[in-house]
This record gives structure tokens, C-alpha cells and sequence, in this order.
């Protein structure tokens, strides 16, 4: 929040001063970031909060919420900056003075650069999407950023204006990617979509490793919310062993997936059957 605030002043500063709609539009972008990287932190103040009475799978969906919020605020913003980069393209006159905008940027690309590093750590170490939402958006603002030291380059050397105009309708266009696909994002994990492929499939490995003890496995279900994992799956055992064996290998499934994923709540349910001698698998009733 801290360097979003220092940004945006910086940028907002000299791209009025230099008379630069590019440099206007990365301090704009950086002042969204700022509102976002504000949602995040009350996001995950709300969503560390236990389960509660009325909340018994906890908070962990406020995460979503700030994801969801974040993407629309970009997606807002990039429509103003497209609306004001269009009559730019038009415009003739006097280029911009980009001297100071091309210090500006450089030094806002070095600084998102180190801060959505550290970002992009702390959310895999935490699983929090809130986060990961945050790191994409500053990881996009170094692209963007050295598009327009790109087209601020150019109008120093071409003293063309025109190319101020068309790196802040670049930045615009690449603004509402981003802001799409964070919008997408939470939106999958607030309707409860399953686990990512790669995470889903590394669920079903550790069951399938479980196979000495178990005659099948079924109705995998999965999800997240916020940064927890929720998992939920059948076990079919044995039907002629006793039910303190059941229970160890059920725990020790249990123990395997929270070890693989950190913080995990994994509910198995027991199915008891019985292998006939053609290789079928009826579960009792």
C-alpha cells in the first residue's frame, strides 16, 4: 500500500506536469492498485478470522470477494483510460516534455518488480488468492510500465505526440486483460468450482498410493475458499476387516492430504464392500 501511494503521487505529479496522458494512465493504474492492495489487506483481516455460528466453513471467501472487487475497479479503470487515449491518437501539437515521466517509470517498473516478487512468495507460501490477485496486478504494472518508457522513448525521439496517445490506449487494452482474468478467477472459486487440475490430480494420486488398503475410492469433491482446500471423498474398504482399521486408514489418508496441502479440510466417508470372485465390487448398504 505503501509504494502504490508513493506511485501514484510520483506519477500523477509529473505526467500533469509534462502534460503526458501515458504517464497520467500508469498513475491512474497504480491508484487502483492502491484501493486493491486496500481490499486485499481488509479481505484477509476478515477472512483469518475462525469459524464461527454463522459462519462454520469460515471466511475464507472474503478473499474471493476482494479478488472479485479488485477486478472490477481494473476493469473500471482501463475503460476511462481508453476513453482518454482515443482523442489522444488524434491530437497535433507540441509532444510532451518526457524527460521526468521516463525517470518516473523506470522507477516505478523497479519498484513493482521487487514488491510483486515478494507478493507472488508470500501468497504460494499462504494459498491466498487475495494475494495472488494482488501479485498478478503488479506484475502486469512492470509490462505496462515498460510500454510506456517505450512510448515515451519514442516521442523524445520522434517528437511525435501521437505515440503518447497510443501507449496509454496499449496500456488501457492491457488493463482490462488483466482485470478480466482476476475477475474470472474469484469468480470460479465463489461458485464453488473444484480444486485447479494440477492440485486435483495430485489429490487423486495420494489416494491412489493408498491402494494395499483400499478396494476403490469415489465421489471425489473438491473446492476452495479463500485459501483453504476443502476435499471430500469416499473410501471403499474391505468388508471383513474391523472398524479400528478403517478408521487408521482413513486418518492416515487425511494426515496425507492436509501434509500435501497445509490447512486442508478433508472429510472421508467409510463405504464397506465386498470383491466377488469376478473381480466386481459391491459396496453394502
Amino acid at each position: 500500500m505503501g509504494s502504490n501511494l508513493f506511485l501514484t503521487v510520483l506519477k500523477l505529479a509529473i505526467g500533469l506536469q509534462i502534460g503526458s496522458i501515458g504517464v497520467i494512465s500508469e498513475a491512474v493504474h497504480s491508484s487502483v492498485d492502491l484501493v486493491a492492495s486496500g481490499l486485499a489487506f481488509l479481505a484477509i483481516r476478515a477472512a483469518a478470522k475462525p469459524a464461527d455460528h454463522d459462519h462454520t466453513y469460515g471466511h475464507g471467501k472474503y478473499e474471493n470477494l476482494s479478488g472479485l472487487a479488485e477486478g472490477a475497479l481494473i476493469l473500471v479503470a482501463g475503460v476511462i483510460l481508453a476513453g482518454e487515449a482515443v482523442p489522444r491518437l488524434l491530437l497535433v501539437g507540441r509532444p510532451p516534455q518526457v524527460g521526468l515521466g521516463l525517470v518516473a517509470i523506470g522507477a516505478s517498473c523497479v519498484l513493482n518488480l521487487f514488491v510483486a516478487s515478494y507478493l507472488h512468495r508470500v501468497a504460494r507460501e499462504e494459498g491466498s488468492p487475495a494475494l495472488e490477485a494482488d501479485a498478478q496486478h503488479l506484475s502486469s504494472d512492470v509490462i505496462t510500465g515498460a510500454g510506456v518508457l517505450l512510448g515515451l522513448a519514442l516521442v523524445q525521439f520522434t517528437h511525435l505526440a501521437l505515440f503518447d496517445g497510443l501507449t496509454a490506449l496499449v496500456v488501457s487494452l492491457w488493463i482490462l486483460r488483466i482485470g478480466y482474468r482476476i475477475v474470472a478467477a474469484a469468480l470460479a472459486y465463489l461458485v464453488d468450482s473444484s480444486l485447479p487440475a494440477e492440485e486435483l490430480a495430485e489429490v487423486e494420486r495420494i489416494l491412489d498410493a493408498f491402494e494395499k488398503d483400499l478396494l476403490d475410492w469415489h465421489d471425489l469433491k473438491t473446492r476452495k475458499s479463500g485459501s483453504h482446500r476443502y476435499v471430500d471423498v469416499h473410501l471403499v474398504v474391505p468388508g471383513d476387516i474391523q472398524a479400528k482399521e478403517a478408521h487408521r486408514i482413513a486418518n492416515a489418508i487425511e494426515r496425507a492430504l492436509v501434509e500435501r496441502f497445509s490447512g486442508a479440510n478433508v472429510m472421508t466417508h467409510v463405504d464397506v464392500a465386498d470383491r466377488l470372485p469376478d473381480g466386481r465390487i459391491v459396496v453394502s448398504d
